[in-house]
């Protein structure tokens, strides 16, 4: 924000009602100090109001100055413009306190004014200037060849007020006030003028490109000045506007073009005397951004990437499970941040909002967004192995599975690796192929189907232990005599059991020993008889 005292003033004059052009003694503007000057003021005003010193009005400015200080006063009139044909006059009116009916519309003769025209000046001077101060005793000089650009100081008292008209004949650019004198010394000759605080760009966030609203209320005057009580806030569009205080602007308002500048002016209500103050009204995108995951479900122990995408350098706040307070990061330039975690179970990310903040840590605009994606830690499947341990070579075998329904279980048979699904019931079974060998069945994993393949290492193993198939003989003595006994003897695989017959009759068993051997002793005998071996197995299933 730019301030602009009247001990520095900046005038541009664009008129919207000539009733209030300041080329008009009634339209005169209360000055406090110096001041630089540049108008676009044209014409005389309503009237033609000056008339003396050969000179009148062409393109004039009415200024009005009351004075608080004793002493001699002047000025120095600087038009911009240096050419030498550049002519400015002035004239100076003063108010009686003591007569009431001398106003702008009776205002009397001049006191003071200078009409020299630098240009017919002879020799020529070194410059264009014209004012008022101690070098001469006269108090007008007109437009002649060996006429001089000042006049003779003004001796004011505290209550004097005086109009100053300021006439353009030649040139219509800017032009600087300087006062000078004993008066402006220590506290100086006029009013202080009020105070205009500066403020900081208005910033309006929206989603509308480059179109904002702006509240022009008494929070933004108390800002400008915090007394508006005693003195008047105003903010306009244009210099013209603020100077001739005109078209104030108030309440919501929606900027013309981004940024655009308003001008706030302070007038105190007693003195006239105000400072004007400049700021931007400057339209802000409203920051976007969007969050998603690289996967919603994830298997404990792997990574879930959380990527942020917005507007390129805004700063983000997010929360992990709710954890306050949030979490900041900035996305880079292409308005990217990746956030990297590894969740040990379910985890809810949830983006909060997005700021942009000014390089001096200022927050400029902020959309609250609220987006959370939730990441599920499925619970690792599980598996067992069972079967028969022990057949018969040449046979086969069932082996069972069951565990977390439709996994995908792998396994080895003798160190070759399979895998088998289990059913909706979470079981699986298989029947070996025939075995002459012992063979070992072994777990090595579990894994869900599908995504997440969530998996777990297994332990578990049957081993079939295939047995060979048992021998066994029978020997004893063919012949004996009637009415005698004899042994048959039963050899072969130890702890096997032996089934046989008596000629031919029910079936009867005899368990071989540990030594390979079992005996039985026939009755006495009185014919002949014959004992028939019918099998040999392990166990009682012979």
């Amino acid at each position: 924000m730019k301030r602009i005292l009247f001990t520095i003033i900046a005038l541009v004059f664009i008129h919207y009602m000539h009733s209030q052009e300041p080329n008009d003694c009634v339209n005169a503007i209360t000055i406090c100090g110096n001041g630089s000057f540049s108008s676009n003021a044209t014409g005389i005003g309503n009237q033609q109001e000056v008339n003396s010193c050969s000179g009148y009005e062409n393109n004039s400015i009415w200024l009005k100055i009351n004075i608080v200080q004793a002493g001699q006063l002047g000025f120095n009139l600087i038009p911009n413009d240096p050419a030498i044909e550049v002519d400015y006059d002035f004239w100076v009116f003063k108010l009686d306190p003591l007569d009431p009916t001398k106003t702008c519309g009776n205002l009397g003769s001049a006191i003071r004014c200078a009409t020299t025209n630098p240009n017919l000046v002879v020799p020529k001077p070194q410059n264009n200037h014209t004012g008022i101060d101690g070098s001469t005793l006269s108090t007008y000089v007109g437009p002649s060849e060996d006429g001089l650009g000042y006049v003779k100081w003004l001796d004011v008292l505290p209550g004097d007020n005086y109009y100053i008209a300021i006439d353009r004949p030649v040139g219509d650019g800017g032009f600087e006030l300087q006062w000078t004198g004993t008066a402006t010394l220590g506290t100086g000759a006029f009013q202080d003028p009020p105070t205009a605080n500066p403020i900081s760009d208005y910033i309006s966030c929206s989603s509308t490109p480059d179109i904002g609203l702006f509240s022009l209320d008494d929070n933004l005057r108390k800002k400008v000045n915090t007394d508006i009580v005693n003195n008047t806030v105003t903010f306009h569009e244009t210099l013209a506007n603020v100077f001739d205080n005109v078209e104030p602007k108030s309440g919501l308002y929606s900027n013309k073009s981004n940024p655009q500048t308003i001008y706030a002016r302070v007038t105190n209500n007693l003195t006239g005397c105000f400072t004007i103050a400049n700021f931007d009204l400057v339209v802000s995108s409203l920051p976007i951004a969007s969050m998603t995951v690289s996967t919603n479900a994830v298997c404990t122990g792997s990574n879930v990437d959380v990527t942020f995408t917005g507007t390129p350098n805004g700063t983000i706040e997010y929360t992990i499970n709710g954890v306050t307070p949030a979490q900041t990061a900035i996305l880079d330039a292409t308005g990217v941040f990746v956030l990297t975690d590894m969740p040990i179970a379910e985890t809810i990310y949830k983006l909060v909002r997005i700021r942009v903040i000014d390089a001096d840590g200022t927050p400029r605009c902020t959309k609250t967004l609220n987006v959370s994606e939730t990441v599920t830690i499925p619970d690792l499947p599980a598996a067992t192995i069972s079967g028969e341990i022990s057949i018969c070579e040449g046979s086969k075998a069932t082996i069972t599975f069951s565990g977390t329904p439709n996994a995908i279980i792998t396994y080895t048979v003798d160190s070759v690796t399979s895998t088998i699904t289990l059913d909706a019931t979470g079981n699986a079974s298989l029947t070996t192929p025939i075995l002459s060998a012992n063979s070992t069945y072994e777990l090595v994993s579990v894994a869900h189907p599908g995504t997440p393949a969530c998996s777990q290492p297994l332990t578990g193993t049957v081993v079939i232990a295939v047995n060979p198939m048992p021998t066994a003989s029978i020997t004893g003595d063919a012949t004996i005599c009637s009415g005698s006994s004899t042994t048959i003897t039963f050899t072969g695989t130890p702890l096997t059991t032996v089934n046989y017959n008596i000629d031919g009759g029910a079936t009867q068993q005899i368990d071989i020993d540990a030594s390979g051997m079992a005996t039985v002793t026939t009755p006495v005998l009185t014919a002949n008889s014959t004992y028939t071996l019918v099998k040999v197995a392990f166990g009682d299933s012979a």
